[in-house]
């Protein structure tokens, strides 16, 4: 049995402790991750990081045994070895801050966000950064495991919505000229290549007939419920809204194609199962979708293309997804 010594202390390994330590396991596991991660001790020196962190930091410096948080970037901080607590505009304490909370909370998780400065071609910018801090406990010594995602896009999408106002009165989702400013700010940031961008069109199969049927109030009744399934059914780094009528846009991120073709069909065979209630009446729908992932030279040129698919599934029957 393996015997480690931490902080003066003898602990004797598990079998299974054994492997984590003896081999590369954990160094597989650690550098094969696609998430930002790094782990400091209770001094918020920095054990190890992975290359993933390295890459959102644009930095090819060792930062093992470092200070991590870097708070003596603060004026205040470097005077009184304190945060400034002015956590919206110093970036550098918030995070200090936020490990020393972490690590004084026993087993709870936590989150900031912060704008984080950084340089890229000698130009300086800003990206706003989530920090999640998972106090871990190991042979009666603490650390913290930080893992950090870059959600600038999302950041950008929360002050859309609070500058505008463009909410379809009927669903509660984004309307058309909300959608195009959404999906203008991801399709400026898919461009620099910090994600890839799809855009899927959809449309309700047949709901004239709908209308026709039980009324109009029975259609809106749908498109309402409809919304909230959609809604419900998406991540929250995905975006979605009313584009008029009975059809919905849905700006998706992904890192594989196949990644969108399981969301869609997901999202389709949801759709396709739901019990939409109207006056006691159970009625069913489906829905088609278009989904555009090969790179375009707009906005607009990606809405319609996709709008392009979307007419091609309805052509094949409906109920499908069409995807290119």
């Amino acid at each position: 049995m393996m015997i480690l010594s931490f902080g003066g202390k003898r602990s004797m390994l598990s079998p299974i402790d054994r492997l984590f330590y003896t081999s590369n396991f954990s160094d597989f596991l650690f550098d094969n991750l696609d998430d930002a991660m790094c782990l400091i001790d209770v001094n918020f020196h920095v054990l190890r990081v992975n290359d993933a962190l390295k890459k959102i930091f644009n930095t090819d410096e060792n930062m093992e045994n470092m200070f991590f948080g870097d708070a003596s970037k603060c004026a205040h901080f470097a005077r009184t070895n304190k945060a400034c607590g002015e956590d919206e505009s110093c970036a550098a304490c918030a995070v200090y801050t936020g490990a020393v909370q972490a690590a004084g909370s026993g087993k709870k998780i936590s989150r900031i966000s912060v704008p984080w400065e950084y340089t890229e071609n000698g130009k300086k910018n800003d990206k706003y950064l989530q920090f999640t801090f998972i106090p871990l406990t190991f042979f009666n010594q603490t650390c913290i495991l930080i893992s950090i995602h870059d959600v600038s896009v999302q950041e950008e999408q929360d002050r859309l919505i609070k500058e505008l106002s463009g909410r379809d009165s009927l669903t509660g989702l984004a309307d058309r000229r909300y959608f195009y400013d959404v999906c203008e700010s991801y399709f400026r940031t898919a461009r620099r290549g910090f994600i890839n961008l799809a855009v899927c069109m959809i449309d309700i199969d047949s709901f004239v007939s709908v209308n026709d049927t039980y009324g109009h109030k029975a259609g809106d009744s749908m498109l309402k419920e409809l919304a909230s399934v959609m809604e419900k059914s998406i991540r929250q780094s995905d975006f979605i809204a009313r584009y008029g009528g009975d059809e919905f846009c849905l700006i998706f991120q992904y890192k594989k194609t196949a990644d969108v073709l399981f969301a869609v069909e997901k999202l389709r065979g949801q759709v396709e199962t739901h019990d939409f209630v109207y006056k006691a009446k159970t009625l069913r729908i489906t829905i088609s979708i278009g989904a555009a992932l090969k790179p375009c030279h707009s906005t607009d040129a990606l809405v319609n293309r996709a709008g392009s698919l979307l007419r091609a599934a309805k052509e094949k029957g409906g109920n499908r997804i069409e995807i290119d």
